[in-house]
């Protein structure tokens, strides 16, 4: 069995603030590019973010912008602005025993700092970014079949934990067991998924989804 995680607003939380500033300075690309003001680029990242899975997607698609551009200003912050080691998340790690890896549509220079601040880069055995999508984001298949495939899961099982109840599906369709992360309880229950409100009771929960 092995975990795959999500990363951003799951092993950090949302409350933090760090994706909402990533979403502005994605806002403000959006709109530089498109030679828009900010509000109708603010509008596109969330449309495109609906309908693509990740605002990159629909740039690139729609519009030919290389991903490495899009990310080169859209994720230059400094990661130590919000969040900093996290000891009781790496010992609820360290209980889980099971090897771990992290699945994100996040850039890889990004995702891999973020678990180097966190302090839990040397308990993940692999971390599968965008670029290792094709820069097709979750929830789009393709990126978990290539997971699947390359992690040899159909043998081994797998249980992904993420905060997005949509991006937990495709995951299923493959066999994958599910934990919705819903930080604090602050949204909507969905009865489809095994939830946990903090990253503690993730140990429990893989139980659970495992009997």
């Amino acid at each position: 069995m092995r975990l795959i995680l999500d990363l951003d607003n799951t092993l950090y939380p949302a409350k933090c603030n760090l994706i909402r500033d990533i979403e502005t300075r994605i806002s403000q690309f959006v709109a530089l590019k498109l030679n828009l003001d900010f509000d109708e680029g603010d509008r596109l990242r969330r449309e495109y973010f609906i309908k693509y899975g990740t605002t990159v997607t629909g740039m690139k698609v729609l519009y030919d912008v290389p991903p490495a551009e899009f990310y080169e200003y859209t994720h230059q912050i400094d990661i130590h602005d919000y969040i900093s080691t996290d000891e009781a998340l790496r010992a609820t790690l360290q209980r889980i025993g099971i090897p771990m890896s992290v699945f994100t549509n996040s850039p890889l220079s990004y995702a891999t700092q973020v678990l180097e601040v966190l302090g839990i880069d040397d308990l993940m055995d692999g971390v599968y970014c965008i670029e290792f999508s094709e820069f097709i984001s979750k929830p789009t298949p393709l990126g978990y079949e290539k997971l699947h495939r390359e992690l040899s899961l159909g043998e081994t099982g797998a249980i992904m934990v993420d905060d997005q109840p949509r991006n937990l599906v495709p995951g299923v369709k493959l066999g994958w067991k599910a934990i919705r992360y819903n930080e604090d309880g602050m949204r909507e229950p969905d009865e489809r998924f095994v939830e946990i409100t903090t990253l503690d009771e993730l140990p429990e929960a893989i139980e659970r989804v495992t009997d």
